[in-house]
């Protein structure tokens, strides 16, 4: 874990203990206090070090138009958020604040949640405050933050530009090593100064110091804390801010030597850089990425980028030559597997990815199976949302006629898990009334074998305005 944390240059350290303190921010309402707190789906919820939670300060200022201590206290939070924002609290608060618990997830650590429930506030209100302004920053290409299905807009994206232009085009995915950890944040804190001065602030104050991350461990008396010095904030708000700021500028420069309407497009999601260019352009934008990535100290996972195209040929023309570690990019002119969809105008190769996708989570439906014996309700819970919602996405960004066929064996196999265990072989009236949303008496299990072909044209619809943006800013 000390190794997926590097450790900041002292010259780095310099220019960034040297950037200006502050810079003008506008004022957080109380207004905009209010409705960031009564968002349900308000990003970094989880407790503080202290167990608090939005859920509390939701309770302490429900109706502050009604309630005068609804009211008084909404003012003093108010107060409170424009305080911390504008860096005027003292430097221990802002240490305590941007300390973080590192807890397992699977075989990687993640974080539990930065800081107390009050520094989610400040940083959510302070994002709202500028959402237009990183609205325009980000968009078209930065498909990650404030964006809506992301992830199906690029995936809708890729294939439409691979049907159009497969016979002339290649598409590339490129993958970053350890980038959250690992980006500059001396380059992050620049990139925002000079295009989001509204946050810059509450940036600095988060960025230029370490922040201590705690390792989960059953013995607190023993546990070593590990300093992160570099990279984005991961299980802050602003986290994703940070660190797709930090990257905007390489991938306005990739599409800045894309000759509109004809070379090409390249999209960003999270680390994932992606996108269907010429095989002439092809080495140009690898050489960009290289480079800036240098000064950004991030460094690509060459094994696991890829160049697919529809024919070998194509393949021979992209330019790899003198840079062994570009040499280690696979290439291939079978297909391309881009946030969990098949790109690819092979069927075999989307049949392959649904059969890899239903064996990898076939552990996961027997493992929720087993829990249930005891704990039916929350099984059920977790078969909604680690199971189901695999194959839910699947067919939102998989044409229905590749899909389908698969659906029936996989709506099979829950309805087994179901009757193991209920201890009962669910008969069809009982198994339809299962389909059934909660409210109309049923557990709100999907029947994608019905609403497959409708997922995919409405994730479509709903991604045309992203997709149309990003084609009209390259025509």
């Amino acid at each position: 874990m000390v190794a997926k944390h590097p450790r900041r240059t002292q010259e780095d350290d310099q220019h960034i203990q040297a950037l200006p303190k502050t810079m003008p921010s506008p004022q957080i309402s109380a207004e905009l206090v209010y409705d960031t707190l009564r968002k349900s789906s308000r990003r970094g919820i989880s407790p503080g070090p202290n167990g608090d939670r939005f859920e509390f300060l939701q309770s302490m200022t429900h109706d502050p138009y009604g309630n005068p201590e609804a009211s008084a206290f909404l003012h003093a939070l108010t107060r409170f958020v424009n305080l911390e924002k504008d860096g005027t609290l003292p430097d221990e608060w802002y240490q305590y604040n941007t300390a973080a618990i590192l807890v397992a997830h699977g075989n990687k650590m993640r974080p539990l949640g930065m800081g107390s429930t009050g520094r989610k506030l400040v940083s959510a209100t302070s994002l709202a405050a500028s959402s237009k302004d990183i609205t325009k920053e980000l968009a078209p290409f930065q498909l990650s933050y404030a964006v809506k299905n992301g992830c199906e807009a690029v995936v809708h994206l890729l294939r439409q530009m691979h049907e159009l232009n497969g016979a002339t085009h290649v598409i590339i995915t490129l993958d970053v090593s350890n980038a959250f950890n690992s980006v500059s944040r001396l380059q992050g804190l620049l990139s925002i100064a000079q295009s989001l001065p509204g946050v810059y602030t509450y940036a600095n104050c988060t960025y230029r110091r370490s922040n201590t991350l705690w390792l989960e461990s059953p013995d607190e008396q023993t546990r070593e804390p590990i300093q992160g010095q570099e990279g984005s904030t991961q299980g802050a708000v602003d986290g994703a801010l940070f660190f797709n700021t930090a990257m905007n500028h390489v991938l306005k420069e990739m599409n800045a030597v894309l000759a509109p309407g004809s070379d090409g497009t390249m999209v960003a999601i999270a680390d994932d850089r992606v996108g269907c260019v010429t095989p002439q352009m092809a080495r140009q934008v690898l050489d960009i990425v290289v480079q800036r990535f240098h000064s950004l100290r991030l460094k690509l996972n060459y094994e696991k980028c890829h160049i697919f195209a529809d024919t070998p040929e194509l393949l021979r023309r992209v330019d790899l030559s003198g840079n062994p570690n570009l040499a280690s990019i696979k290439t291939t002119h079978e297909g391309v597997i881009v946030l969990g969809a098949a790109i690819s105008k092979r069927a075999d190769f989307h049949v392959q990815h649904i059969h890899s996708v239903i064996q990898k989570t076939a552990p996961t439906l027997q493992a929720i199976t087993a829990f249930s014996k005891d704990h039916l309700q929350q099984s059920l819970a977790l078969l909604r949302a680690t199971y189901m919602s695999k194959f839910e996405y699947l067919t939102r960004v998989t044409p229905s006629h590749i899909v389908s066929p698969h659906l029936g064996d996989i709506m099979l196999a829950v309805r087994q898990a179901m009757g193991e265990a209920l201890d009962h072989a669910l008969l069809d009236n009982q198994w339809g009334q299962c389909l059934l949303k909660p409210r109309l008496g049923g557990l709100g299990i999907v029947d994608m074998v019905s609403t497959a072909t409708g997922a995919y044209y409405a994730s479509i619809l709903s991604c045309l305005p992203i997709i149309a943006k990003a084609d009209e800013v390259q025509r």
